[in-house]
């Protein structure tokens, strides 16, 4: 198993706030089955997506994850794979929607430090 997956719903460049250097970020889309796939290798997922039906869908093809509701640090030291999941679409507020999983973007986030 590889090391930690986690799974955000945008970039926040709070993310970084604690770095001096250049950082660079490269951002690649993927197919939600290669996502499923690389989740399955990951020795813990841990999600900070607030959207419930988002990570039910990720349960549902047995992907065991954790959910938080704190903020997520990137540490240089702990190079987690982040990806980012998000709805292509944007629900009524407060409306928990269905979701099935060509409803969502997903994103692989690379980050290098030193640019």
């Amino acid at each position: 198993m590889s090391g930690v997956c986690v799974l955000v719903p945008s970039i926040a460049l709070s993310m970084l706030t604690e770095f001096e250097v250049g950082v660079e970020m490269f951002v690649r889309f993927i197919e939600f089955k290669d996502f499923i796939d690389e989740l399955k290798s990951c020795s813990r997922v841990i999600s900070y997506v607030r959207h419930k039906p988002t990570n039910d869908i990720l349960l549902q093809y047995n992907v065991s994850l954790e959910t938080t509701t704190g903020e997520y640090k990137v540490d240089p030291k702990h190079l987690d794979k982040i990806y980012i999941v998000a709805l292509k679409f944007r629900p009524p507020q407060g409306v928990d929607v269905q979701v099935k999983p060509n409803d969502l973007l997903i994103a692989k986030l690379t980050i290098t430090w030193g640019a």
